[in-house]
């Protein structure tokens, strides 16, 4: 289960159990006993018993860390003010319309990056194994090779003598993006780098987008004030660079509207519309609706773009794989029939 499908199952279950009219703490143990996760329980248990002893949310919060995300900390933070559990079901919500953006994206991806691998298995084991043996053969009968056969033996030759190095390298590297993606800043590297990329990358910023719109818009609806709905929406994903962005903003707004204005215009465009009119005074309700309906545009054209990369994906990659095995049977058989038929003569 991925950590947004965590969240949104925790979220679900605190809800349905203050809807029943328990108190949060009993809520929030009943939650702690079927979580998988030692630390997690043990962290909701403290927050449960500092909450009993008459300790108020937010100071609670600040003292236990760990219990939840930073996103659904902030809902909780914001929803003890006013309709907790419509809150924590808006919240499971949004966490499963991003789950499934994922996995739209991911689908998109699926079938081209086996394909890809698929290529790559065959060419490698061709190039360690089936070049040599083909080249040996025609060093016996001193054949005369064309240069596109000869470009495939140096080629050949490089993967048998590189091939150890190389694959140490990609070892670590394997090793190392985990462990990485353990610390802030490597996750921000890791995001960052990721979001560069052409159609997929953007269609992933897009979905981190509609998250902290989606999530802005229910904070504000529960009487956050705007600057700390900022900081607590921005901690949606691991965009780095929204995150600055955002939280400037908020410093900007705490600090005078003027400056708020400037700050606005570094934002993503989607997020620009829909934070002006708080630059402009609207009421908190305008600026949470034109927040949903920038989210809506923004999962729109996500699909948009996975639809565009599985439209094009696909067949690029089916012809492409065809042509590369196409060139590799024409560049070893075509030389094998000319030794065939001289040897016939």
């Amino acid at each position: 289960m991925s950590h947004s499908d965590q969240n949104a199952a925790m979220a679900a279950q605190v809800a349905e159990t203050v809807r029943a009219g328990l108190p949060l703490e009993a809520g929030l143990r009943a939650l702690a006993e079927e979580l998988p996760s030692a630390r997690r329980r043990a962290a909701i248990l403290r927050l449960c018993d500092r909450l009993e002893a008459g300790e108020s949310l937010e100071s609670a919060l600040a003292s236990v860390k760990g219990a939840f995300p930073p996103d659904l900390a902030a809902v909780l933070a914001t929803a003890r003010q006013a309709g907790f559990a419509e809150t924590f079901e808006e919240y499971a919500r949004q966490q499963q319309v991003a789950t499934q953006l994922r996995w739209q994206a991911a689908g998109a991806l699926a079938y081209p990056a086996l394909l890809v691998l698929a290529a790559a298995a065959m060419l490698l084991g061709a190039l360690v194994w089936l070049v040599p043996q083909f080249m040996e053969i025609h060093g016996q009968f001193d054949t005369r090779l064309p240069r596109l056969v000869l470009l495939l033996d140096r080629l050949s030759r490089f993967v048998i003598g590189f091939g150890g190095p190389v694959l140490i390298v990609g070892i670590a590297v394997a090793i190392v993006i985990p462990l990485m993606a353990t610390t802030s800043g490597g996750r921000r590297m890791i995001v960052g780098a990721f979001h560069s990329l052409p159609l997929i990358g953007t269609a992933f910023r897009d979905i981190e987008l509609s998250r902290f719109c989606r999530m802005l818009a229910l904070l504000i609806d529960r009487d956050a004030t705007l600057p700390a709905a900022l900081r607590a929406a921005a901690r949606v994903g691991g965009n780095g660079e929204l995150r600055s962005s955002v939280e400037n903003l908020a410093s900007a707004i705490e600090s005078g509207a003027s400056t708020a204005t400037a700050a606005i215009q570094r934002l993503p465009a989607p997020v620009r519309h829909a934070l002006r009119q708080a630059d402009q005074g609207s009421r908190p309700e305008v600026i949470a609706r034109s927040l949903r309906s920038a989210a809506h545009a923004l999962e729109a054209r996500c699909r948009a773009r996975l639809g565009t990369i599985v439209g094009l994906a696909e067949p690029l990659v089916v012809v492409a794989v065809g042509a590369l095995i196409a060139v590799g049977v024409v560049v070893m058989v075509l030389p094998m029939i000319h030794l065939i038929s001289m040897l016939s003569s």
